[in-house]
């Protein structure tokens, strides 16, 4: 509609921060694919990054830190950062900031690091993290008393991701469909105890993955869905009896070739 301005902004390798209004309306820098440098870091007062705000900015190779809006900040909108070139997010002290919203990071190949200190993360939304490849470890546990949900794909084939501290998680409800497929360098023991409140594992959700160890002694865990450990590395799965465990669905344990009680 506007040829001119599009190319203007694929061209562009910077831009300047949005001190006055305080937020990034949809799509703004959609599809910039040459664009470098945002300097968020400097954005005191931004209180939303919208809908695909950044989608597709594959040279913003940069270290987002989000410290200095940390009072501000509300909302990162669906998308908001879809294949950009982001290398590490820094969440700390958000407080107000309670949702990861759908594929906000999805395939971020260069993406290692994200740090949550301080926040008041409720829910890690569909396909958050699908994808993002160089993701190693994502420490949840300053967020163990907040996050309720983790959903369908957050973080599907994040292949290099090792830990991310989920036993801490007491108020965590629910881990969605095919959360953690494909994390084949998962090294973490899922225990999940009394403390937890941890209701359901989805279907696939640690499929293909390399854990090792479950163990669910008093969590209040009802199902635990098709297919949520099929192909994976576990070893020991100890389901004691003061469990309120009512389904095991087909296949939840097939191809566990490794298991042995």
């Amino acid at each position: 509609m506007f040829p001119h301005v599009r190319k203007d902004f694929k061209e562009k390798s910077s831009i300047p921060r949005p001190l006055g209004r305080g937020c990034f309306i949809a799509s703004a820098f959609y599809y910039c694919s040459s664009l470098s440098t945002v300097k968020l870091s400097e954005c005191t007062k931004l209180k939303e990054i919208n809908a695909s705000a950044f989608y597709y900015t594959r040279a913003l190779k940069e270290a987002v830190n989000l410290t200095l809006s940390a009072g501000s900040l509300t909302t990162i909108g669906n998308s908001a950062f879809y294949y950009s070139g982001i290398t590490s997010i820094d969440f700390t002290g958000c407080t107000k900031l309670d949702t990861i919203n759908s594929s906000t990071f999805s395939n971020c190949l260069s993406l290692a690091s994200v740090t949550l200190t301080g926040t008041s993360l409720k829910t890690i939304d569909d396909n958050a993290f699908y994808g993002c490849t160089a993701l190693t470890t994502i420490n949840l546990e300053p967020v163990k008393s907040t996050l309720k949900n983790i959903k369908t794909s957050a973080f599907y084939n994040c292949n290099r991701l090792a830990t991310v501290n989920l036993s801490s998680c007491t108020a965590l409800e629910t881990i969605g469909d095919s959360a953690f497929y494909r994390t084949t360098d998962f090294i973490e023991d899922l225990e999940f105890k009394s403390t937890s409140a941890l209701k359901t594992i989805g279907s696939s959700t640690f499929a293909y993955s390399g854990v090792k160890k479950l163990t669910v002694d008093g969590a209040p865990i009802e199902l635990i869905k098709n297919n949520a450990f099929d192909h994976s590395k576990l070893v020991t799965a100890d389901i004691k009896s003061n469990t309120k465990l009512l389904d095991i669905g087909a296949s939840a344990f097939a191809y566990c070739r490794s298991l042995t009680g």
